[in-house]
């Protein structure tokens, strides 16, 4: 992906979501792009004691009072998203608020979208009507780079990038569709972390391979390129790309998303579910 022209960002009536949202109208102004703030609640009714029994007028009403709710959410939802994106031109900016499942309308908004901007689930988050869709989920099944926001994290300079590699469909992925924040940065560390026991000539023959990859991203106007290869030292492969971030002082990861579906599930891998759930950094995952 060469630029970045139309960024979608979930928007929650949470305020605590608020900096996630500063974060996207940074990258708009940033790629100048336009901005979709995007949310949504599916309407719920309790369980009745007597379900089969219920009356109908009952079951409409409490209906009713689900769709209430969940249309006060989105529009605090809108208002926290519009309030955030006032720096941006007001044809740049557009608000989508759905009655709906929050991923089914979230993948229905994506294929609109270069790069969709979700957070990070919160286990203290304040609870509304309006569920975050699961960054899983939405990972696996978008078709577009997902830029998972932890809490609280409110800007994103991206001039320190740490790509992770490994000859996979997923790393070529995410390596094309980080191109627009790649050509941008300052310095650039292509990492590609092997088994513990890696022999001398397993490193040589994974440099080789990272070298090969920095020649095409410097072709496509990547500058200030460090490959290095490097066997497993920390205790988990997220912690030495936590250890190798921290190193570089990136504020930004690039990996490749990996999982498969099980009995209507999402089973990832263990580096991708630690970056989905645990990392203190922004991280670009592509699938």
């Amino acid at each position: 992906m060469s630029t970045i022209a139309t960024i979608l960002v979930h928007a929650e009536s949470d305020p605590a979501a608020s900096g996630r949202l500063r974060l996207a109208t940074g990258l708009a102004r940033r790629f100048d792009a336009s901005l979709t703030g995007f949310a949504a609640g599916d309407p719920v009714i309790p369980m009745l004691a007597d379900a089969a029994g219920a009356d109908g007028r009952l079951i409409a009403q409490l209906l009713d009072e689900a769709e209430a709710r969940v249309r006060a959410e989105l529009a605090k939802a809108e208002r926290s998203f519009r309030a955030a994106a006032a720096p941006l031109a007001e044809a740049q900016c557009e608000w989508g608020g759905f009655l709906a499942s929050p991923v089914a309308a979230l993948l229905h908004e994506a294929a609109a979208a270069d790069l969709v901007i979700i957070g990070r689930a919160q286990a203290n988050g304040e609870q509304t009507d309006l569920v975050a869709p699961n960054p899983g989920d939405v990972l696996m099944q978008a078709g577009r780079p997902v830029l998972v926001v932890p809490p609280e994290v409110e800007t994103l300079t991206a001039r320190r990038i740490v790509l992770a590699w490994k000859e996979s469909r997923e790393a070529r992925r995410a390596a094309a569709d980080a191109l627009p924040f790649l050509v941008q940065a300052e310095q650039v560390l292509l990492l590609e972390i092997t088994d513990r026991g890696a022999t001398t000539e397993e490193l040589a023959t994974a440099q080789i391979r990272l070298e090969g990859v920095a020649r095409w991203l410097g072709r496509h106007g990547v500058a200030a390129i460090r490959s290095k290869a490097i066997a497993l030292r920390a205790a988990t492969v997220p912690e030495e790309l936590q250890q190798a971030a921290e190193a570089l002082r990136a504020d930004l990861i690039v990996a490749g998303g990996y999982g498969h579906s099980r009995l209507r599930e999402w089973v990832f891998g263990g580096v991708t579910r630690a970056l989905l759930q645990q990392s203190p950094l922004c991280c670009l995952l592509s699938h």
